[in-house]
């Protein structure tokens, strides 16, 4: 009989979202005999403990690891990069900046192309003519020309609100 495969789910943050995620994911992988999953909250992983868990002799038991959220994708990118362990990530938005791009980034990404995003606003508030977007010109100039960009053909006027700091939110 084959052994099963260890799979550790690493948690960035106890959430609402990552939670569900990690429960949906734990639902879909029980009905493989075959699968183990343990999850890893990273909040409460020491250093040592996380040494443990991605060096130690229970690493060499783990088949795959799944980061679920930023913090945990970059934590288990960094630390199986050199050992070839199948490792995936689901919740994260821009993966190859929180990863890097020297490997092959596999999972879910929160990225919602700019044109789905506008058409959804359009969608929901549908007698909308003009929608404030607040940005920061160092960080989202790009998304704020996508968005300009996407709304125009929708008759969808984008008003730029540059902030800088979260001070000038309010």
């Amino acid at each position: 009989q084959r052994l099963p495969m260890k799979v550790a789910i690493i948690v960035s943050r106890h959430i609402g979202p990552y939670l569900e995620a990690v429960e949906g994911l734990q639902s879909v992988l029980s009905d493989h005999s075959d699968i183990e999953t343990k999850v890893f909250s990273l909040e409460k992983l020491d250093a040592e403990e996380q040494r443990q868990l991605f060096g130690g002799k229970e690493a060499k038991k783990i088949s795959a690891f799944i980061a679920v959220g930023p913090a945990a994708a970059s934590t288990v990118w960094k630390a199986t990069e050199k050992d070839g362990i199948p490792t995936l990530y689901l919740m994260v938005l821009n993966p190859g900046k929180v990863m890097g791009g020297k490997r092959t980034n596999c999972g879910i990404s929160l990225n919602i192309p700019i044109q789905t995003q506008v058409e959804m606003i359009r969608q929901g508030l549908p007698g909308t003519k003009r929608l404030g977007l607040l940005y920061d010109p160092e960080y989202n100039a790009d998304f704020f020309r996508g968005a300009e960009s996407a709304s125009s053909s929708l008759a969808l006027e984008v008003l730029p609100l540059r902030v800088s700091s979260k001070k000038e939110i309010p």
